[in-house]
């Protein structure tokens, strides 16, 4: 159901590349939501922030080796209780990835591994600060300048302040055949490694078929 709208600007920077060196996937992007909180219910004004993508963060290249990064970040007034809540997350990856064409296919894949820090504040459970790795398995294909796919596999492992243990996986699936149309899939789950039960969470797969 529609609960708000939002305005967003996003900005890819060029590829820059000398010899073997190389730096892609830098984008900045910044927006303004209107709408109800999906925690809180309130109506919330929020703002946010980003240089890349936890999912898809800016790449350094040197030869076949890779590394980057992302930060991220939101914050949200809610109106009814005039409280401020916020969230920031920093990271940085290494590992592989390779960029090919071969006729009219042109693409590229990278698997990652990365460490990251996340903060929030001003929520139900007050100040939180936990620290997590993964591991980041993402390809996309472009088939005649026309139709994209792109894979993002996500494995995360986060440990909080209260001694918990939380493992994390997504899998998301988009298919852009058009400007005009955009087709996406995604399954998550959660699992308790520590601090819970340990009960398996039920798997939860969305799909959306968008024409904008």
């Amino acid at each position: 159901r529609p609960v708000g709208v939002a305005c967003t600007l996003s900005a890819a920077l060029p590829p820059l590349g000398a010899g073997v060196f190389a730096m892609s996937g830098l984008q900045l992007g910044a927006g303004l939501t209107l709408g109800a909180d999906k925690d809180s219910g309130e109506f919330a004004i929020g703002v946010t922030f980003n240089i890349s993508r936890k999912i898809k963060p800016f790449t350094l290249t040197i030869a076949f080796l890779n590394g980057g990064g992302w930060v991220e970040s939101q914050a949200r007034y809610l109106t009814a209780s005039r409280r401020v809540v916020s969230q920031v997350s920093i990271g940085i990856v290494a590992g592989a990835g390779v960029e090919f064409a071969l006729g009219p296919c042109a693409g590229s894949v990278y698997v990652q591994f990365g460490i990251f820090v996340e903060f929030s504040s001003g929520g139900a459970n007050g100040q939180t600060l936990s620290i997590g790795i993964m591991l980041l398995v993402r390809g996309s294909v472009v088939i005649f300048s026309i139709a994209t796919v792109s894979i993002t596999l996500l494995l995360q492992a986060v440990y909080a302040q209260d001694g918990s243990l939380t493992g994390y996986g997504s899998l998301s699936v988009s298919i852009r055949v058009s400007f005009f149309l955009k087709l996406s899939f995604s399954s998550q789950v959660t699992y308790q490694l520590r601090g819970g039960s340990g009960s398996h969470a039920a798997a939860h797969t969305l799909a959306a078929a968008t024409g904008m």
